[in-house]
Parts: structure tokens; sequence; C-alpha cells
């Protein structure tokens, strides 16, 4: 069902993406050993309105998971890498995403790429600048039903832009950012 969904989010320009894919196993068998491997190369792409002049990603399918790994991509501005990972649905089993991600964005190129929460504190940032910034956790992608599922998520951020920005309107000469966020509690280290 994830299949369909995931298209709508993506634009591609008229230059196709380029994938060579090896695909061995039973799909839609229980017990299968499934297993994907490949690469992708892109250009002019854009994701969620994150504007992507090219790059590239590894794809490793597994009866346990999905791992997109050395991902790079180049925006108009700035650069960024990373890899994800998230389960394969199991009845009764939370679901979890696992992220690990570095790089230099502009925070108006990238507000919606990141999901909604995201999204809000972007809207906060204006700057014409990038924003250095390593971010790595894992996000519940389900309803929490016990304080173990709650327990998921958890997000570590650090950004850094040494050009002046406006936060809500107030005005920064630069940018140092130290965010700790659970599910339950966020730390922000002092704003400077």
């Amino acid at each position: 069902s994830w299949w369909d969904r995931i298209w709508i989010d993506f634009a591609f320009g008229p230059k196709p993406p380029f994938g060579d894919f090896e695909v061995k196993g039973r799909w839609k068998t229980r017990g299968a050993r499934t297993r994907v491997f490949g690469f992708a190369r892109i250009a002019d792409v854009s994701y969620r309105d994150l504007p992507v002049e090219s790059g590239s990603l590894n794809v490793i399918v597994t009866p346990e998971n999905t791992l997109l790994t050395r991902m790079r991509i180049t925006p108009p501005q700035g650069r960024a890498e990373g890899r994800i990972s998230f389960p394969r649905s199991r009845s009764g089993q939370p679901l979890a995403l696992h992220f690990d991600f570095r790089g230099a964005l502009n925070p108006a190129h990238c507000r919606r790429a990141f999901g909604p929460t995201a999204e809000e504190t972007l809207s906060r940032f204006e700057t014409n600048a990038t924003v250095q910034a390593t971010a790595r956790g894992s996000v519940l992608l389900s309803r929490p039903t016990s304080p173990e599922e709650r327990a998921l998520t958890r997000i570590r951020v650090e950004a850094n832009c040494s050009s002046p920005l406006l936060y809500s309107g107030l005005p920064l000469d630069r940018l140092d950012l130290h965010l700790h966020s659970t599910a339950d509690e966020s730390l922000l280290s002092p704003l400077r």
C-alpha cells in the first residue's frame, strides 16, 4: 500500500532516474528470503518541494528491513548525505524509521521534506544561506501503545550557520543549535 503513496511526494524533470537492481526471492510469501540490492542516480528531481539537481543512493531490501544508504544529494544550495532504515511491517510490532543525516541545506528548500513537525520549525527560519546540520535518531511510524514504544522516538540535531538569519522574526548574527528530543521531551541548548 505504501508504494502508490510514495510517488506523490516526487516530481521528476525531463531526465529519467537511472537504476540498476538485482531482485531475488518470491514476493508476498511468508518466510520468503526476498532480497533487493541496487543503486539509483537521479537528476532534476524534487521531493516534497526539496529541489535536487543530482543525487545517488544504494537500496538494500531484506526480509527484516529496507535500507537506503550512501544517499547523496546536491540541491541548488549545499549538499547532503545520509542513510535511512525502516523495518518491514510485522503484525503487532512497532515500526520505527532510523536515520543519519549530515550536510548543508537552505531551510526554505527543505521545509516539507522532513515531515510536519520539522516543517513547522523550519518555516520559522529566514535566510539566504545554507545551514550546516547533522541529525540522527529514530521516529516511531505508528501510534505508540506503551511507554516502551514511545521511547523509540529519539532525535538529535546539531545546526550551525555563520551568516545572519531570522528566527520567528528575531535577528540572529549566527546559529548554534543543539537539540535532543524524545517523544516526551525536547531539550534545546541555548540558541545562540
